[in-house]
C-alpha cells in the first residue's frame, strides 16, 4: 500500500499510532488543529506547525513576498486561534535559493512580523530554485476552561461558519487563469484575514462546543469534528454564502458556486458547533462586537456520516483538499 492509497489522514493516523504509548500523559496530541500541554495553573500551552511548499501551497511569481511572509505566519496562528488561545511566540524554518536578493527576505520578513507575534528562532537551509520550504511553528497560551475541541460537538449543536465561503478558491482560480476584477478574493487567497479576537471570544463562552478552522473546505474539515465528537452532521448547501466574485466566477466558469465554497479550502474562517439554544444570543453578541455575524449552515445530529441537501434532497459534495 502507497500514501496515495491512504490519503494524507490516513498517513496522520498511521503516526498517531506510534503515539500510543504516550496516551496517559498530562497532553493533547495529534488529532486537534494543536497539540495541548499545561502551562500555569489553570492554562496550557496551545503548539502547531504548519507547512507551506511551493508549487503546491503558493506559487512564487504569483504572490509577493510581503504577502508569503504575512501568511506563512498567519495559517498557524488561525490555528492557535480556532482552540481559543492566544498566539504569543513563532519560530521559522525555511529552506531556500541562495541566489534569492536580500530584498526579497526583507520584504518577507516585513509581511512575516506585520502579525506582531515575536519571531524567537528556527532554521535555514539552502534549497533548489523552484524548491522553497517555509514552516512555522507557533506557541499559544489558553485558560483552560477556554480551550475548544474538535472533539466537544454535541448533538443538536448549530453548525456555523463566521465568514461567506470560497473567496480564497475563487481567488486562486483568477490568479491561475489570468482574470481581471478579482481584487478581493485574490486578497483573501494571499493575505487571509485570521479571525484571532473572535476565536479567542468565543473561546470564552461554554454554549460554544467545537471549533476549528477552516484550511481545507467545510466538507473536508467537518469530518474532523464529528469522527472526534462520533457523531454526524446535515448540512443545507442552500445556506452558504457566497461573495459576488465567487458568484460572477462560477456563472462564468460554469462551476456550482456551492462545491467551490464547501471544498475549496484555505477560507480560514472558524466552523464551530454552538449549543441551538444558545445560538440567537451569541450571533446577537458576536455581531454587536465585530460587525459580523455567525453564519448557520446546519446542524449535528446521532448520524455517523454528514449529509448535504439541497432543495431538501441529499446531494453529494467534493470532499475537499486532501495531501496524496
Amino acid at each position: 500500500m502507497k500514501l496515495g492509497d491512504i490519503g494524507e489522514f490516513g498517513l496522520i493516523e498511521e503516526i498517531k499510532k506510534t503515539q500510543k504509548k504516550f496516551s496517559e500523559m498530562n497532553f493533547t496530541g495529534i488529532g486537534d488543529d494543536c497539540a495541548i500541554f499545561p502551562s500555569k495553573e489553570g492554562f496550557s500551552y496551545v503548539v502547531t506547525t504548519d507547512m507551506l511548499v511551493e508549487g503546491k501551497h503558493f506559487l512564487i511569481d504569483k504572490i509577493n513576498p510581503k504577502d508569503l511572509g504575512y501568511k506563512s505566519l498567519a495559517v498557524s496562528v488561525s490555528d492557535v486561534a480556532s482552540m481559543g488561545a492566544k498566539a504569543m511566540f513563532s519560530f521559522l524554518s525555511i529552506s531556500i535559493n541562495k541566489n534569492t536578493s536580500t530584498q526579497w527576505i526583507n520584504d518577507f520578513l516585513t509581511g512575516y512580523n506585520s502579525m506582531n507575534i515575536p519571531l524567537l528562532g528556527g532554521d535555514t537551509c539552502s534549497g533548489e530554485e523552484g524548491n522553497m520550504c517555509i514552516n512555522v511553528t507557533v506557541i499559544g497560551e489558553c485558560e483552560n476552561t477556554n480551550i475548544k475541541y474538535r472533539s466537544s460537538a454535541k448533538v443538536g449543536d448549530i453548525v456555523a461558519v463566521t465568514s461567506p465561503l470560497g473567496a480564497s478558491a475563487t481567488g486562486l482560480q483568477a490568479i491561475l487563469k489570468n482574470l481581471p476584477n478579482y481584487d478581493e478574493s485574490i486578497k483573501a487567497h494571499v493575505h487571509p484575514y485570521i479571525f484571532e479576537k473572535e476565536s479567542v471570544w468565543l473561546g470564552t463562552k461554554n454554549e460554544v462546543h467545537a471549533m476549528m478552522d477552516i484550511s481545507d473546505g467545510v466538507s473536508s474539515d467537518l469530518r474532523h469534528i464529528c469522527k472526534q465528537s462520533k457523531c454526524g452532521a446535515v448540512i443545507n448547501i442552500d445556506d452558504i454564502l457566497t461573495t459576488q466574485e465567487t458568484k460572477t466566477l462560477c456563472n462564468n466558469l460554469n462551476i456550482n458556486s456551492q462545491e467551490l465554497a464547501l471544498s475549496g479550502g484555505e477560507d480560514y474562517a472558524l466552523l464551530l458547533t454552538i449549543s441551538s439554544d444558545a445560538f440567537n444570543k451569541i450571533n446577537k453578541e458576536y455581531k454587536a462586537l465585530f460587525n459580523s455575524e455567525l453564519y448557520s449552515i446546519g446542524t449535528i445530529n446521532s448520524d455517523n456520516k454528514i449529509t448535504y441537501l439541497s432543495e431538501n434532497k441529499v446531494t453529494d459534495i467534493n470532499r475537499g483538499f486532501t495531501h496524496f
